[in-house]
């Protein structure tokens, strides 16, 4: 009987996934606090300009399946949530104030 050890090239584990995917939150939060302490106003909008650099080169420089692709897919994630809860606020809040 013969036992034979084969190391499988299927990536990062569930583990990994998720705590990639949840430092790549951290990092998004980290990149715009210092870009709106820093820049105020202009540091939302640099700070979005940053990340989707990041995400873009992220996607294009890892490979598939990767804790690194993982980091990029949570910052990605917590982009384009962000963005699309920051113009719902801005719609709801106009309408809240058409009435004053």
């Amino acid at each position: 009987m013969e036992v034979r050890i084969v190391k499988q090239d299927g990536g990062a584990g569930f583990l990994s996934k998720v705590s990639g995917v949840l430092f790549g939150i951290f990092l998004t939060s980290i990149i715009f606090a210092f870009s709106i302490r820093i820049l105020e106003e202009t540091g939302i909008y640099i700070g979005l300009a940053f990340t989707a650099l990041i995400v873009v080169l992220g996607f294009l420089k890892t490979k598939s399946k990767s804790t690194t692709r993982m980091i990029i897919w949570g910052i990605a994630v917590t982009v384009v949530a962000g963005t699309i809860l920051y113009f719902v606020g801005m719609a709801i809040i106009s309408e809240m104030l058409k009435d004053f």
